[in-house]
């Protein structure tokens, strides 16, 4: 069986993040993507981003189908070494990322035409230390993507 209208649009997040390069104009280079897993996969890949969900969110909308609001969380990071003078500072750093992320998003809100709309909610950034001790620079940006889709399956648009 084909993937779901859900699983589809989850793989579309993924290959637009993936276009957030300094090849394709942003101030931002990512260099590896994927969905969340158990297994870090994605170790000492940095900058990186791993994407969380989707919570879904389902509303009786018609007779003919429901519209699903699914959230997901884009973590971005990257290693964090701010010490020269001419390094930007953290906050000015997440604004340019954030800014970056959701750009990448949005030009393709419609999730390669599987969804009504996509719009970021909340985005803020995290220091933690890496699994080596190092300082890590994260930035977390969630957004909704609303779809509607048949009250009886899943798999087609409604």
């Amino acid at each position: 069986m084909a993937d779901s209208i859900i699983a589809l649009i989850s793989a579309n997040r993924v290959t637009d993040i993936l276009k957030v390069t300094t090849a394709n104009g942003y101030s931002t280079n990512i260099l590896y993507c994927e969905q969340e897993r158990l297994t870090e996969r994605g170790n000492n890949k940095y900058p990186r981003v791993e994407l969380a969900g989707p919570s879904i969110d389902v509303e009786n909308s018609t007779t003919e189908g429901y519209k699903y609001t699914l959230e997901y969380v884009a973590i971005y990071q990257d290693r964090l070494d701010d010490s020269l003078t001419t390094d930007n500072p953290v906050t000015y750093q997440a604004r340019n990322v954030s800014s970056d992320i959701i750009k990448g998003w949005m030009d393709d809100h419609t999730c390669g035409g599987y969804a009504m709309i996509t719009y970021p909610t909340e985005t803020y950034y995290t220091l933690d230390l890496g699994p080596n001790g190092e300082p890590i620079f994260s930035v977390i940006v969630t957004f909704k993507v609303e779809t509607f889709l048949k009250w009886d399956d899943p798999y087609t648009i409604g």
